[in-house]
């Protein structure tokens, strides 16, 4: 478990495999430290954008400042009415009441840590937005919250209007910092980008809400197969013979002689659907696909197996080839 200690005067340690991760690729935030322990002093998590994602759509907060350095990669920030752009190892820091949204570079990925002081309750502001993006929540019930996580949007979604006004209060950005600033044209067209794209970003959550709900039914699906590959499984060590008989092959005719062979038969099938448990819990849902698809030739060469020697259409087509349909669909679900 993670160590946090939030007693006056005391650390906070904050182990990274502990650490909870919400969200999916391409946008994922890693949750480090919420206020409540540090004290309210400060609140922390890590985001990881792939591909130029867009990471927040336009917002401000009225009463903490927010901190952004960057581990890797390259960052577009909007801050008011400036983009900048920080790469790997720099540091921005947004006043309070300063509209802001970031994303990552074009056709580039980032990994940059974000600091909120004074510290704002983001665990259960991040996991709002992951039941959004599954559906579960509309996005307009994050615009009743924003007083809450004092987070305030500035453009919301279509047909909402926010319950708190938005003060804006322009930034001064050090001189030193302006290098990084953009053309006048580049300017422009990432603007367009974030107060299109990013104040859009409910309507992505959207879309993406549906890619993690189709996942969701491929896990299922994975669950629901790897219970029923242990089941047979087991049957195969347990009464060999009559597993034999449904799977399309009689095997009672050799006097048992068959049985050692059909009892590591149950082994493997177990140990298969273990594996699929494992890459289930683990949430890998592209490594769980492609294992799925691998799967899927298991079936097929039993029905083949069945038909070479005589046995049923019936369990070969029905039983066989609907096993190998279902794995490949778990697949398909599961690259979605």
């Amino acid at each position: 478990m993670t160590h946090i200690d939030s007693s006056d005067g005391a650390a906070v340690l904050v182990r990274v495999a502990d650490a909870e991760v919400i969200g999916f690729p391409p946008q994922t935030v890693r949750v480090l430290a919420d206020s409540s322990a540090t004290g309210g002093r400060l609140s922390t998590q890590r985001v990881t954008l792939a591909d130029g994602a867009n990471g927040a759509s336009p917002h401000h907060h009225a009463n903490s400042a927010e901190l952004f350095y960057v581990l890797s990669g390259s960052v577009q920030l909007l801050a008011g009415d400036r983009l900048l752009v920080a790469s790997e190892g720099d540091l921005a820091l947004v006043p309070p009441g300063l509209p802001h949204a970031f994303a990552a570079a074009q056709a580039s990925d980032f990994d940059l840590l974000i600091v909120v002081t004074p510290g704002l309750e983001r665990f259960e502001y991040f996991r709002h937005l992951a039941r959004i993006a599954t559906g579960r929540q509309s996005p307009e019930s994050l615009l009743e919250v924003q007083a809450h996580y004092d987070t305030f949007f500035d453009d919301s979604p279509p047909g909402s209007k926010p319950v708190a006004p938005a003060s804006r209060v322009r930034g001064r950005w050090p001189r030193r910092q302006r290098r990084n600033e953009l053309t006048p044209a580049t300017r422009r067209e990432l603007k367009t980008r974030f107060l299109t794209g990013a104040a859009l970003v409910f309507r992505g959550q959207k879309r993406e809400g549906k890619a993690m709900l189709v996942t969701d039914v491929g896990y299922t699906l994975a669950g629901l197969t790897a219970a029923a590959i242990i089941v047979i499984g087991a049957r195969f060590l347990i009464a060999p013979t009559v597993a034999a008989a449904g799977f399309g092959i009689a095997a009672g005719h050799d006097g048992g002689n068959a049985d050692p062979y059909l009892s590591v038969k149950g082994v493997r099938d177990i140990a298969s659907g273990l594996i699929a448990v494992i890459l289930l819990t683990a949430q890998m849902p592209h490594v769980l696909g492609w294992f799925e698809l691998a799967a899927s030739t298991i079936p097929i060469g039993d029905a083949i197996i069945v038909l070479r020697h005589g046995g049923p259409k019936a369990t070969a087509y029905g039983v066989h080839g609907a096993t190998a349909v279902v794995l490949l669909a778990t697949a398909a679900l599961l690259f979605t």
